[in-house]
């Protein structure tokens, strides 16, 4: 975006949590470095866990205020019901450009005529649509009444999104995966950016060792206990990363072959992806950032061929696609898989098409051309169309 015009609107950002620095809050802080004055909102913010953000102007909601605080912070989940609430009362009067940074509720936020709200969507809310049937099972006590509450409040969750979906002005999809998503969830077209990858900092990482990799949050969704299943199996030796509530399980269930590091600092995570032999991925991926910063260290990737992973993933290539989501298929591909047949180079130089500064590039083009066709649509008195 032009600087003389950047600095003529007044812009602010908003985001459905600050917690953690997980793909969210990473697109978070490059459009706040885009666009420095902008104030951000949100439902709860833990400082602690994002120095990153030190300096910015961070607006919360009543979930970050006595009496809910300290409850909200730490189990942000169970408050779900509120969020629309939260982000329905703040005001944007008088701001020219909003763009959200949303998963969750943040879309629902309220702007007015002149204001244009642009959402940068990493996933219609899963609980919600795509993923509702398996969080239910997975998170619902087996109590009957307690089911029931919970089921109407997913559904009422539900209705409201799919409204809030139509506050948007216009959609920005994580991938094309999420795009097609956002078509058949919320009916509406969207344009596909992919989010920004800090590829740059694996350079010079490349140092093969006899190991398998694989991490992140250790939650059911992941599908570790594929993985943990195959390398039992083949007794390969296999490196997780991450900490979440699965690890207990998980590591109970594991053979000697199997290391769980826990948490990794982030100036050791270059070396640990430079030296595997290929980041094992059996999940459905949004995008898959960690997927791209496998690749940007010489790394190939073994994942599921659906979602995310099946757009990043070359067969061949950058990697190998799993045709089904089981242990057993995750076996086939190990035992099959030939380190001679990636280059490193192939691997960087496709990764780096998803660097920061594209993602930069892109989003501010997005922006200027999005703000004109907007301008143009209130002077003529007609619905704004992202794509006209």
């Amino acid at each position: 975006m032009h600087s003389s015009r950047k600095d003529e609107l007044k812009v602010a950002l908003v985001t459905d949590w600050m917690t953690s620095f997980g793909g969210e809050n990473r697109v978070l802080l490059e459009l706040s470095n885009l666009f420095p004055k902008a104030p951000i909102y949100t439902t709860v913010y833990r400082p602690e866990e994002l120095p990153m953000f030190k300096g910015r102007e961070v607006i919360t909601s009543f979930l970050d205020k006595p009496p809910f605080s300290w409850f909200a912070r730490k189990k942000f989940q169970l408050f779900l019901p509120f969020m629309p609430l939260a982000f329905e009362s703040f005001d944007f009067s008088g701001y020219d450009l909003v763009i959200s940074s949303n998963h969750s509720c943040s879309k629902g936020i309220i702007t007015n005529t002149d204001t244009l709200h642009i959402a940068y969507c990493h996933s219609p809310m899963r609980y919600a649509w795509e993923n509702s049937h398996r969080y239910l099972k997975e998170n619902t006590p087996h109590l009957p009444f307690v089911k029931g509450a919970v089921d109407r409040m997913i559904h009422n969750i539900r209705i409201w999104d799919r409204l809030a979906s139509d506050r948007v002005d216009a959609f920005i999809g994580n991938s094309s995966y999420i795009a097609g998503q956002i078509a058949k969830f919320y009916r509406r077209p969207s344009t596909v950016i992919y989010p920004p990858v800090d590829t740059k900092r694996f350079a010079g990482t490349f140092d093969k060792q006899n190991y398998f990799l694989a991490g992140g949050r250790l939650v059911p969704n992941k599908r570790f206990d594929i993985i943990v299943d195959a390398f039992n199996a083949t007794g390969l030796p296999l490196k997780i990363f991450g900490k979440g509530p699965e690890r207990e399980r998980l590591m109970a269930k594991a053979k000697s072959n199997i290391e769980f590091l826990g948490f990794i600092p982030e100036e050791e995570v270059p070396t640990l992806f430079g030296g595997a032999r290929a980041f094992i991925v059996p999940q459905i991926e949004d995008f898959g950032i960690v997927t791209v910063e496998a690749m940007a260290a010489g790394t190939p990737v073994i994942g599921l061929g659906k979602g995310g992973t099946a757009e990043l993933v070359i067969p061949g290539k950058t990697g190998v696609l799993m045709e089904e989501q089981t242990a057993e298929c995750l076996t086939e591909k190990l035992l099959a898989f030939e380190d001679s047949l990636f280059s490193p180079t192939v691997l960087q130089d496709h990764a780096a098409q998803f660097d920061t500064q594209r993602f930069i590039t892109q989003l501010s083009q997005y922006v200027d051309d999005t703000l004109l066709r907007w301008k143009q649509s209130r002077g003529r008195g007609i619905v704004f169309d992202q794509h006209s």
